[in-house]
């Protein structure tokens, strides 16, 4: 079995999320605005620490969960080529499942549930694994990395 608080951060790391502007812009801008806004993300992510212990987990979802809300809201905001507004729609849903992945996590972890995190982290991970297969049609690098 894998530590669970390693699989939360590997889970967490690799979510892919970006950010926003008004207009349509460009497929290449597209690409160098949401990568920029995953780079932030991984950067706010990794300074979180690892996470050892069920309390540290709860603190650590919930931090992470509230920085990827403002990521998604401005990934919301972005504005790909028409061409590609349905395929980031999937994603954004893709990404908003592994989102309530993190809250089965906290939850679990407030509980105290060793065996309900590893369920949580699993599901987690399958679900990111799509929403970087996503990202990857999208044309995005950092926020499909694995």
């Amino acid at each position: 079995m894998r530590r669970p608080t390693v699989s939360l951060v590997a889970l967490l790391l690799l979510l892919p999320a970006c950010g926003g502007g008004s207009e349509r812009l460009s497929r290449s801008e597209y690409v160098r605005q949401a990568d920029a806004v995953c780079s932030r993300y991984a950067r706010t992510i990794a300074g979180l620490g690892t996470p050892r212990r069920p309390r540290e987990i709860v603190r650590f979802t919930s931090r992470a969960i509230a920085e990827l809300d403002r990521t998604l809201e401005q990934e919301r905001d972005l504005k790909p080529p028409a061409r590609l507004e349905p395929l980031k729609r999937r994603w954004l849903a893709a990404a908003a499942r592994v989102r309530a992945d993190m809250v089965a996590v906290r939850k679990a972890a407030r509980a105290n549930d060793l065996s309900a995190i590893e369920a949580a982290l699993e599901q987690g991970v399958r679900h990111d694994d799509r929403s970087n297969a996503l990202a990857r049609e999208l044309g995005l690098r950092v926020c499909s990395k694995p």
